[in-house]
């Protein structure tokens, strides 16, 4: 969801790789919506797509201070540490993401990856295994969504 045109811009420049124009338009929709955590996250983002470290960390910072209860902030901030370099904060970010959304396949699959490259083979494993069973419920959810629309061949509700 966009919050405003502005930033459906920045998105969109995002997409097609335009990281300065991006980055304009981002601050467009913050002067439009001062301190929105999602336009905050992804102006982040476009600072992480253009290697400025500090910019980055502290727009997804405060994006997670004002979404504290919001795994995808945290999962945001752990991806953005482990590209600078940061592994052990990028561990304690998904740890953290995985507390507050413990059915979070890929942030579980993250930290194992993490693990993996700390030498905590054990402990990766034991995330990869997590992953892999929330991804299995996932799927067969989904199947199952198709097959009921796929059943449902009443005419729909006007």
């Amino acid at each position: 969801m966009y919050i405003n045109p502005e930033h459906k811009k920045a998105q969109d420049y995002i997409d097609a790789q335009k990281y300065d124009k991006a980055l304009s338009a981002f601050n467009e929709a913050l002067k439009k919506a001062p301190n929105h955590p999602d336009i905050l996250s992804h102006r982040g983002v476009c600072y992480l797509h253009l290697n400025q470290k500090k910019n980055c960390l502290d727009d997804l910072n405060l994006s997670l201070q004002l979404q504290p209860d919001y795994s995808y902030r945290y999962a945001s901030l752990a991806y953005a540490k482990d590209y600078f370099g940061d592994i052990d904060g990028a561990i304690s970010a998904y740890e953290k993401a995985i507390e507050l959304d413990p059915e979070d396949a890929v942030a579980y699959n993250n930290l194992g990856l993490l693990q993996e490259k700390k030498g905590y083979q054990q402990k990766a494993q034991r995330q990869f295994e997590k992953a892999d069973k929330l991804a299995k419920i996932e799927r067969k959810f989904m199947d199952r969504l198709d097959k009921d629309e796929i059943r449902d061949t009443s005419p729909a509700p006007v």
